[in-house]
Formats: structure tokens, sequence, C-alpha cells
């Protein structure tokens, strides 16, 4: 007699707990999609300003050595784009003379500073050739273990043209 009267009053204070989380469900189920859908909405404009402004996504991984791309940057690269990418097929598109400064760059990112910057020539199929800039930072686990520099590639070939026709004006 002494025990049930205790024991159900925790159980009432519990009831009245439990019920009043269950009247917050739907208020936390409505936030959880408007921050899905400001989330979502926010990648699609990231998209449509890379798409427009031509920039690509990378992700180069520091565990697995894995190089992700997106379809913008697969076609800066002049890379097909229904093609596994590794790091051979990455470093074949880039020029000999820059393929070092690249993995030296990425090893920096990595144990150094966390930040990647590097400008590069890619050999195009047509023969032709593209300037790109790669920027980009490291990411980290809870840890604080390296997990992948990511960035993005910008074009800059214009840039690098312009440049070359103020040193030497006789290209014109």
């Amino acid at each position: 007699f002494l025990v049930v009267p205790l024991f159900a009053g925790v159980v009432l204070a519990l009831g009245f707990d439990l019920g009043a989380q269950l009247t917050r469900v739907p208020e936390l189920s409505r936030s959880l999609e408007q921050s899905e859908a400001g989330r979502h909405e926010g990648e699609m404009q990231l998209q449509l300003a890379g798409r427009l402004g031509g920039l690509g996504t990378w992700t180069w991984g520091c565990r697995d050595g894995g190089v992700y791309c997106s379809g913008a940057a697969l076609a800066l690269l002049d890379l097909p784009p229904c093609e596994p990418l590794d790091r051979a097929k990455l470093a074949a598109s880039i020029s000999p003379e820059h393929r070092a400064s690249i993995l030296q760059g990425y090893e920096a990112a990595k144990t150094r500073s966390g930040e990647f910057q590097n400008e590069f020539c890619v050999r195009l199929r047509n023969g032709g050739e593209r300037w790109l800039s790669a920027v980009g930072h490291l990411e980290r686990d809870a840890a604080g273990e390296p997990l992948a520099v990511q960035g993005v590639l910008i074009d800059i070939t214009h840039r690098r043209e312009a440049d070359q026709r103020k040193v030497n004006p006789d290209l014109q």
C-alpha cells in the first residue's frame, strides 16, 4: 500500500511529460520540413550560380584518395561524365608540368594550411588547352582528422591569355 501511491505519482509525472512532448511533434515536423526545404533551395541556388559562373565543384578524399567531380567540373577538365574518375585519369588530363604542383598543394592542404589553391593547364581532347584555377579547403572530422579537400574549379583561360598579351603584345 505504501509503494503503489509513490509509483502512481511517478507514472503520472512521466505521462504528463510524455504528453507535453507529443503535442510538440507536429510543430517539430513542420520545422524540419521548412529546414529541409530551405537547404534544398540553397543547394539549387548554389548549383545555378555555379552553372552560370562556369564553376565546377570537386572533392579529393584524404582517406581513400578518391576524386569526385560535378558534371561542370568534368566538363572543365574535358573528361567524359559517364566514366568513373580516379587519380590516374585526373592526372592524365593535367599538363605534365603542373601535375607535381597539384599533388604538392593537396599534401600541403592536408598536413599544414588546410587551404588549396593552384592554377594549371588542361590539355583538351581537341588539341587545345584550358587554364583552370582550383581553390579548396580541408574538411576535418569531429576528431580533427582530415576527411577531404573540397573546392571549386574556375576557367581562367581568358585571363591567362590577356596576361600573355600584356607581356607580349605581338601575340594579338
